[in-house]
C-alpha cells in the first residue's frame, strides 16, 4: 500500500512538473527577450511560441485515446493489441500532425504581414519563424504519443524527465541566442533540433518498453477503430479548449474595451494555474483506473475514486486559499496598482469559478478511463455554450462581473459529472430509489424498520444517542442502580484528544453515559443512523439536572474554577433552584493535587458525602480527575462538565440557538477567548474533518478501546450508600465546614 502511495504521488509530482515548467520558463525568459530582442520581436516570438502550444493541443487530440487504450491492453496483459494501438496511435498523429502543420505552412503569408506591418524584415523573419513552428507542430504530435504511451504504463518520470528535458534547454537555447541578438527564425530552428532530439529520444525509450524492433505507424483496422471510438471526442474538446479558452476575452475586448480585458484576463492568467495543478496532479488516475476497471471489485474502484476526491478537495483547498491571499499581491507585481485596483473585485469570482472547476476532475478522468467520453464530450460542450450565452446575457448588467459570474455556469455543468459517475459506482441506486416510489405509490405495507442504534462510533469513541429528555432519564436510571458511576460529556476537542491518547480513549470507553456535547458529534451520529440524536451540552445538562424535581433530593458538590467561581455558581443555583442541596464546593490549584490537598479533598467528601460531583475544569485533565478519584471519594456519580462553571456565572457569553445549531459554537468561544483557544481550534478541527472523511469513507476504521482495558483498570470501590434526604444546608467553604463538623 505505502510503495503504490509512492507511485501515485511520484505521478502526481511529475505531472505537475509538466505542467509547470513550460510556463515557468517562459516567464524567467521573457525579460531576456524583451530586453535584447525589443517589443516588436518578442511580440513575434510569442506569436510562434502561441501558434506552437495551440496547433499541439489540436494536433494531440487522441492522446488520451491512446492512453485509455493502452492501459486497458496493459491491464488484461494484451501485449500484441497494445503494440498494434502504439502504432496505429502513432499513423493517427502523423496525419493529423501533418494536416494542423500544412494549415499553419499556408496561413503563414496571410498572418505575417498583420504581425509586422510596417517592417519587411521583421515580416520575413515572422514568415520563416510561423513555418519553423508548423514543423514543430508536426514533431509534438509525435511526441504526443511517445508521452501518451509512457503514461499509459504509469511512468510518468520516464515521460515528463525527457519532455521537460527538451523544452528547458530548448528556453535556455533561446534565452542565449537572443542575449547574442539572433533573429526569432534561428532561434525557433534552435528549438527545431533540440525537440527532434527530445523526440527522437523518447522514441527510443519507448521502443525499448514495448520491446518492439519498430514502431512505424500503420493502421490496424480495430485499433483504429477503438482510437477514432474515444479519440474523435477528445479532439472535439481539445478543439473548443482552444476556442473557448480565448472566446471570453474576445467578449470582453469587443464589449468593454482593452483596459477591462486587460484587467480580467490578468485574473484568469493568475487564476488558471489552480486548473492546471489540479488537473496534472491527478492525471495519473486515468491510466490507473483505465488499466484496472476489467480487473478490479467495485469496491476497490470506489475506494481509488474516494480517495482521489479528498485529494482533489484538498489541493482546491490549499490553491484556492492561496489565491485568494495573495492574488491581489500578484495583480500588483504583474500589472501595476492601476490594474490591480481595476481587478480586485474580479479576483474573487474568478478564483472561485475556477476552484468549482476544479473540483471536477476527480469525475472528468474516472469517466474518461471507464470509457465514457461522449458524457464528458457533451457535457463539456453544453458548459461552453452556455458559458458563452450567460455571457452575453450577463454583460448588459454586469459589465465585466457579468464575464466572471458566467464562468459559474460552466463550472456548474461540469460538476454533473459526478452524476453519471455514481451511476457508474453504484449501479442499484436507481432500481432502489424506483422500488422504494413504487412502494410509496402502491401503499405498500412498509417494512419492520430495525431498531435505532443506541451508540454512534466517532473515530473509536461511542457517544450515546441521547437528547435532553433521554440523556436526564439516563442519569435517573444510573442512581436508582445505587452504584458509583461517572459521566463524560464529549465534543471534537475531547474526541481528537482521545484520538491522540488512548488512555483518554479508554477513560471514555469505561463511562457510564457518554453524552454528545457537540454538533458535528451529532451530525457524524445521524449519518450513521441515530436520527433522534441531539446536542446534550454540558452547561445546559447541568442546569437540567437542578431545574428537574426528581433529582430534587439529591446533594450536590462543585469542583473547579477560578477561586471564588464555585461560590458564585452555587450562589446563582440556589437562587435560580430554591430546591438545591449543595453541600460544598471546592477550587482546586492548576495542577495536580499534592498529597495534602488530595487527603483533604478526600475527607471533605467522605463528611458531606455529596450524590453528585459537579467537575468543571478544561478536558481532558477532568475525564483524568474522575477515573482517578471516583473510587476514593464517597460519592455516587461525577460528571465532567467543562466550561459550565464560567458559563452560569457569566464569565463566558453564551451564543444564540441558531449558532449552535449551525455548529459554530466553537467560532463563538475563539472571538470571546483567542488567545486561549487558538491553538486548539487549529489543531483539532482540520483534524477533525479529516479523520471523520476517511471514517465515513470507510477508507481508515476506528476502534474503541474494551472497556475495563487492563493498564487503566478501575481500582476496587465500595458500593454507593443508599441515598438519604438531606436538609439543605448554609453555605460554607470546604474548610470551615470540616472545621464546624
Amino acid at each position: 500500500m505505502r510503495i503504490a502511495l509512492k507511485g501515485h504521488f511520484s505521478n502526481a509530482l511529475f505531472g505537475v512538473l509538466d505542467y509547470a515548467a513550460w510556463p515557468a520558463g517562459m516567464v524567467l525568459v521573457a525579460p531576456v527577450m524583451l530586453h535584447h530582442l525589443g517589443v516588436a520581436r518578442y511580440g513575434v516570438w510569442a506569436v510562434a511560441a502561441a501558434l506552437v502550444s495551440a496547433g499541439s493541443i489540436i494536433a494531440s487530440g487522441f492522446g488520451d485515446a491512446n492512453i485509455q487504450q493502452v492501459a486497458s491492453h496493459r491491464g488484461a496483459g494484451q501485449s500484441q493489441a497494445l503494440l498494434r494501438t502504439v502504432r496505429s496511435a502513432m499513423g493517427i498523429h502523423l496525419v493529423l500532425g501533418l494536416i494542423i502543420a500544412l494549415l499553419t505552412w499556408i496561413l503563414a503569408p496571410v498572418v505575417s504581414p498583420h504581425i509586422a506591418p510596417a517592417d519587411p524584415a521583421l515580416q520575413r523573419d515572422c514568415l520563416l519563424s510561423i513555418r519553423i513552428a508548423s514543423l514543430i507542430i508536426f514533431l509534438r504530435a509525435l511526441e504526443t504519443v511517445f508521452v501518451s504511451t509512457q503514461r499509459a504504463f504509469e511512468r510518468y518520470g520516464a515521460a515528463v524527465a525527457v519532455s521537460v528535458a527538451g523544452r528547458l534547454a530548448s528556453l535556455l537555447l533561446t534565452a542565449a541566442l537572443a542575449f547574442s541578438g539572433h533573429t526569432i527564425a534561428a532561434i525557433m530552428a534552435a528549438t527545431l533540433v533540440v525537440i527532434a532530439l527530445s523526440v527522437g529520444w523518447q522514441a527510443h525509450d519507448l521502443r525499448i518498453l514495448l520491446h518492439a524492433q519498430t514502431l512505424r505507424p500503420t493502421f490496424d483496422r480495430d485499433a483504429f477503430r477503438a482510437l477514432f471510438a474515444f479519440g474523435i471526442f477528445s479532439w472535439l474538446q481539445a478543439l473548443a479548449s482552444v476556442i473557448i479558452g480565448q472566446a471570453d476575452r474576445l467578449i470582453a475586448g469587443v464589449a468593454m474595451g482593452a483596459v477591462a480585458v486587460a484587467s480580467y484576463a490578468l485574473c484568469v492568467q493568475i487564476a488558471q494555474p489552480l486548473y492546471g495543478i489540479v488537473s496534472s496532479g491527478l492525471h495519473f488516475l486515468f491510466p490507473h483506473l483505465a488499466a484496472r476497471r476489467q480487473t478490479s471489485s467495485p469496491q476497490q474502484l470506489r475506494s481509488t475514486l474516494i480517495r482521489a476526491f479528498l485529494a482533489n478537495v484538498l489541493l482546491v483547498a490549499a490553491g484556492t486559499a492561496l489565491l485568494l491571499l495573495f492574488g491581489n499581491a500578484g495583480l500588483r507585481l504583474l500589472a501595476g496598482p492601476a490594474i490591480a485596483q481595476t481587478a480586485r473585485p474580479i479576483l474573487p469570482l474568478i478564483a472561485w469559478s475556477t476552484a468549482a472547476l476544479s473540483l471536477s476532475v476527480t469525475a472528468y478522468y474516472a469517466l474518461m478511463a471507464f470509457d465514457r467520453i461522449r458524457i464528458v464530450t457533451l457535457l463539456n460542450l453544453t458548459a461552453s455554450a452556455a458559458m458563452l450565452g450567460s455571457m452575453a446575457w450577463l454583460i448588459h448588467n454586469h459589465s465585466i462581473l457579468g464575464i466572471a459570474l458566467a464562468r459559474f455556469v460552466y463550472a456548474a455543468i461540469a460538476l454533473l459529472l459526478y452524476l453519471p459517475l455514481l451511476l457508474l459506482l453504484y449501479p442499484d441506486l436507481i432500481p432502489d430509489l424506483r422500488n422504494r416510489l413504487t412502494l410509496r405509490r402502491h401503499h405498500a405495507m412498509p417494512p419492520v424498520e430495525p431498531p435505532l442504534p443506541t451508540h454512534a462510533s466517532v473515530l473509536g469513541v461511542r457517544v450515546e444517542a441521547l437528547n435532553m429528555s433521554r440523556a436526564l432519564q439516563r442519569v435517573a436510571s444510573v442512581l436508582r442502580r445505587n452504584e458509583k458511576s461517572y459521566v463524560s460529556v464529549i465534543g471534537v476537542h475531547g474526541i481528537m484528544e482521545a484520538h491522540r491518547n488512548p488512555r483518554l480513549a479508554a477513560i471514555y470507553a469505561n463511562s457510564t453515559i457518554t453524552i454528545p456535547d457537540g454538533m458535528p458529534t451529532v451530525w457524524v451520529g445521524r449519518l450513521q443512523g441515530c436520527h433522534r440524536m441531539e446536542r446534550v451540552a454540558g452547561p445546559d445538562l447541568m442546569l437540567e439536572i437542578f431545574r428537574d424535581r426528581r433529582f430534587a433530593r439529591y446533594t450536590h458538590f462543585l469542583y473547579g474554577g477560578d477561586p471564588g467561581v464555585a461560590e458564585t455558581l452555587a450562589a446563582n443555583l440556589r437562587r435560580w433552584f430554591p430546591w438545591t442541596q449543595i453541600v460544598g464546593t471546592w477550587t482546586p490549584p492548576y495542577r495536580d493535587l499534592n498529597s495534602d490537598e488530595e487527603d483533604e479533598l478526600i475527607a471533605t467528601v467522605r463528611d458531606l458525602q455529596p450524590d453528585f460531583i459537579w467537575v468543571g475544569i478544561s478536558a481532558p485533565r477532568q475525564e483524568e480527575f474522575i477515573y482517578r478519584y471516583l473510587p476514593l471519594l464517597d460519592t455516587r456519580i461525577m460528571f465532567g462538565v467543562g466550561a459550565a462553571f464560567d458559563y452560569h456565572t457569566g464569565r463566558i457569553r453564551d451564543c444564540a440557538s441558531w449558532i449552535k445549531k449551525a455548529g459554530l459554537q466553537w467560532l463563538h468561544r475563539l472571538l470571546q477567548d483567542p488567545r486561549r483557544l487558538w491553538r486548539r481550534y487549529l489543531r483539532n478541527n482540520p483534524a477533525f474533518l479529516w479523520h471523520i472523511l476517511l471514517q465515513l469513507t470507510g477508507l481508515r476504521t476506528y476502534t474503541q478501546p474494551p472497556a475495563g482495558s487492563p493498564e487503566i483498570q478501575r481500582l476496587p470501590h465500595r458500593t454507593a450508600r443508599p441515598h438519604r434526604p438531606t436538609e439543605p444546608q448554609p453555605e460554607l467553604s470546604p474548610r470551615s465546614l470540616v472545621r464546624r463538623l
